[in-house]
């Protein structure tokens, strides 16, 4: 699977757990990225690099969280 699908995916499943208001909501989030892990597991170390920087980009996006090395 592409790393930039994964990172999406990823980011997107994290933020649903984290709004989720109740366990409904919050199990099928949980599963969902449960889902992704034998994914995430078979990416060579490459992709796993492009992986972690495309998730953290979109974290920085999403939630606001500076760059690293980003001014206050």
């Amino acid at each position: 699977m592409n790393t930039e699908l994964l990172a999406r995916r990823k980011v997107k499943h994290e933020r649903a757990l984290r709004r989720a208001k109740n366990e409904k909501e919050r199990s099928k989030a949980q599963r969902e990225l449960q889902e992704l892990v034998p994914h995430i597991i078979r990416l060579t170390f490459e992709e796993k690099l492009a992986y972690n920087k495309e998730v953290r980009r979109l974290l920085a996006k999403k939630l606001g969280i500076p760059k690293k090395g980003a001014r206050k």
